[in-house]
Parts: structure tokens; sequence; C-alpha cells
């Protein structure tokens, strides 16, 4: 799509009654980031070994813990 093309879509969004402000970025000013959520039993953590550091060789981060499970 030309950039011509890009702002008058960007136009007709704005001329929506909900939308306030609309606006286009070029793949070059986009950053990209891929994000996942795992459920896993609470025990686990602790009893597999290998899942702690999947998680530290990742930089992942633990969202919530509970007896049950963890996220």
């Amino acid at each position: 799509m030309t950039k011509s093309g890009v702002e008058k879509v960007v136009k007709q969004i704005e001329k929506q009654v909900e939308v306030i402000k609309a606006f286009y970025h070029t793949d070059s000013e986009t950053i990209f980031q891929e994000s996942a959520l795992y459920k896993m039993k609470s025990s686990s953590l602790f009893e597999e070994r290998h899942i702690q550091n999947v998680i530290k060789d990742s930089n992942a981060r633990i969202v919530t813990v509970n007896p049950e499970f963890l996220l």
C-alpha cells in the first residue's frame, strides 16, 4: 500500500465516532515483541530443575504464583 493510501485509511478511521486520533508507523518505526503465557503446576517448578533453567535462560517472568499453578 502506498503512503497516500495509508494516510487516507488513517483519515477514514479518525472519522469514526469513538476514535480520538489515529496514527500510522513505518516498519522501521515499529518494535515487534512476541509474548506467550504458560500455565503449569506450582509443584513442577521445584520438582523439575530444568524448568527453572528455562525460565532463567529465556529471561521469562513469572506473573503470578498460587498453591495450584504459576503463570
